[in-house]
């Protein structure tokens, strides 16, 4: 007789009430809770929850076993997917919130995007800062020191679900020990989490944690980082530290300073870019009119330069196929060792994203409009009307552009996208494996799926 069960893998159907496993393919068809013992038939979906305790588990496609959220791979001898993540069946993607990141080339379609979860609300006003993307999982630092690790595709909602069709899924939650004062970051494809005295290293195993620490008390309180091929350049309100492949800290503040950059460089609203083969940095101050350009090789060659030519304070930089300093409505960039300042029809309420393969810069202007332009500040064509002012960093998906507004929505071209969210979006945005991400004000999460 069967027993009515049909194999959630290769969805041969049961044959004998007796049978505990797929007489196909071998797959566990019931087996214990892992919290209680009860019971349970191995799910179909990725996650599962226990009726008889209410605990939520997922489940390893290879074996069908069980686990609590906090195990990110299986440890099962006999799997052949033992130790690698769970999560990568939603996809490879990575972002780590790098400037070319912000635009990628894929497939765009008129379909509105499908709302796919919201949560992760933090108690209080603790900042989250913007995600990176591995192995189908969300990197979400909080400002209190708090870790997390998110599911990138949320567990199937039960019932009535409203807009979203999913519930999100927190797998890990970790302590730093101190605040996290800026966003993390990947270099020499690990992750660092930034703390108030030093960077700790995520250790991405089955049970992930944190790793060895690298002291860099000399920036004082660090403000940011620039990952470069062989070395690190953490800054903040005391000074400038380059970190070395081997961990060793070298602090850039000698007595001579056109020797090396003035860590003042790096106070206020001045910048540091970097060059697209991450071999040059370019460190201005638009207050005191100064530019320092760095060569990066086995020793720092630097040089100070011209004045930048602006007046007013720098809002933002970037590197496209050259250095651009943006302030105001005047759009300035380096050639032949000069700035060349020019004006913007009008002024930049947002971060400008840089398209490699269209070779064009997209502005967010306060007169209501995107545009884009060369990358000397010329030949300027309407892209779209914007639906709000933006409050996130914008992302250019395809031929789509996306960002947050003060409404409370994520907004595509013109168009808000619903529902509405529980707060502003903030911070950045990010995309992996079809979804866009973002934060929002009151510390919660949301996802669309494109």
């Amino acid at each position: 007789m069967s027993n009515g069960l049909v194999c959630p893998q290769c969805q041969e159907p049961g044959r004998d009430s007796a049978h505990n496993f797929c007489t196909r393919c071998g797959l566990a068809l019931k087996q214990p809770c892992p919290h209680c013992s009860a019971q349970l038939e191995t799910p179909r979906d990725p996650f599962m929850t226990c009726r008889a305790c209410d605990h939520d588990f997922w489940s390893c496609r290879a074996c069908g076993r069980l686990y609590h959220l906090d195990r990110t791979s299986c440890v099962n001898n006999y799997c052949p997917d033992k130790g690698r993540f769970w999560t990568t069946r939603f996809g490879a993607d990575e972002f780590h919130q790098q400037e070319l990141e912000f635009c990628r080339n894929v497939v765009s379609t008129d379909q509105i995007p499908r709302p796919g979860w919201t949560g992760g609300a933090t108690a209080g006003s603790d900042i989250r800062w913007p995600h990176l993307h591995t192995l189908g999982l969300i990197l979400s630092v909080q400002e209190s020191g708090v870790v997390e690790l998110w599911a990138e595709r949320g567990a199937p909602q039960a019932g009535d679900a409203g807009d979203f069709g999913e519930t999100s899924v927190c797998l890990t939650r970790l302590d730093l020990g101190e605040e996290s004062p800026c966003a993390p970051f990947s270099w020499q494809k690990k992750f660092f989490i930034a703390g108030s005295t030093s960077i700790s290293e995520l250790d991405m195993t089955s049970s992930p944690s944190i790793g060895k620490r690298i002291p860099v008390n000399e920036v004082g309180r660090p403000r940011g980082f620039a990952p470069l091929r062989k070395c690190l350049f953490a800054w903040g309100d005391k000074g400038v530290v380059r970190v070395a492949e081997d961990g060793f800290v070298t602090t850039l503040n000698p007595d001579d300073p056109e020797d090396q950059p003035n860590p003042q460089v790096l106070k206020g609203d001045d910048t540091l870019l970097l060059s697209d083969g991450s071999n040059q940095a370019l460190l201005a101050s638009a207050d005191a009119g100064e530019a320092y350009l760095m060569t990066i090789g086995n020793e720092n060659e630097v040089r100070m330069m011209e004045d930048i030519g602006l007046k007013e304070s720098l809002d933002y930089g970037l590197y496209a196929d050259r250095f651009i300093l943006i302030s105001g409505n005047k759009f300035a960039y380096l050639e032949d060792n000069r700035f060349v300042v020019s004006e913007l029809p009008a002024t930049v309420i947002a971060p400008p994203l840089y398209s490699a393969q269209d070779q064009r810069i997209f502005l967010f202007l306060n007169d209501g409009s995107a545009r884009s332009c060369s990358t000397t500040g010329d030949k300027f064509s309407f892209v779209c009307d914007l639906a709000g002012t933006p409050t996130t960093r914008p992302l250019k998906l395809g031929e789509r552009l996306f960002y947050g507004t003060e409404g409370r929505y994520l907004c595509c071209d013109e168009e808000a996208i619903r529902p509405r969210l529980s707060s502003s979006p903030m911070g950045a945005l990010s995309y992996a494996n079809n979804r866009v991400f973002g934060t929002s004000r009151d510390g919660s999460m949301f996802c669309f799926e494109l």
